[in-house]
């Protein structure tokens, strides 16, 4: 399972423009009033329905994948802290911050994200979306020699915002098996 999200969150953080946009990412940022719930969730609806379809669809999956993570008791994972470990891989800055700066906006980054988790059938059904499939872009498969498959999702060829399948699919390739190499090496060393 760790080796699954691992490579979904490679291929997230490697995408050039992340799932939420380099070119929203100031609404994403003052979308987030600690005093005001309310406002924060109407105004990050609005923010979702701006997002590329193809973003949308798989930002869609993902979140009621992470929803659906958290409701069951026995991952022990709130929003929160599924929130620290996927927001800097959805949603981040074009240009580097600095460290002071970076350190503010990374706690509203992970506050927007948990915000989306915990209030995920608010504010993705209300835009029409299905919640009954989670993660159903991403189809991974493992088969008798513990080998693992992962069907991307076909991406549009003129869409700017994420990379085409091919070139995904072989970086997650490659990075499986140089750590598949590396663990066949351990343990022959063993």
């Amino acid at each position: 399972m760790h080796t699954i999200a691992g490579l979904l969150k490679l291929y997230f953080r490697k995408l050039p423009d992340p799932l939420c946009c380099h070119s929203l990412y100031r609404e994403w940022l003052n979308s987030y009033d600690p005093n005001d719930a309310v406002s924060t969730r109407n105004r990050l609806k609005n923010i979702i329905k701006k997002l590329p379809h193809t973003n949308y669809l798989i930002m869609t999956s993902l979140v009621s994948l992470l929803s659906r993570i958290c409701s069951e008791s026995e991952t022990k994972m709130s929003a929160n802290n599924l929130a620290i470990c996927w927001a800097p891989n959805i949603l981040r800055p074009h240009e580097e911050s600095t460290s002071a700066v970076l350190l503010i906006e990374t706690n509203s980054v992970n506050m927007i994200i948990t915000i989306l988790i915990r209030h995920f059938k608010e504010l993705f059904e209300e835009l029409g979306s299905s919640c009954e499939e989670p993660f159903s872009y991403f189809q991974t498969n493992i088969n008798n020699n513990n080998q693992i498959t992962i069907t991307l999702p076909d991406l549009p060829q003129d869409d700017d915002n994420l990379m085409t399948k091919e070139k995904t699919q072989d970086e997650v390739k490659t990075s499986f098996i140089r750590k598949r190499d590396r663990g066949d090496q351990r343990e022959r060393k063993e």
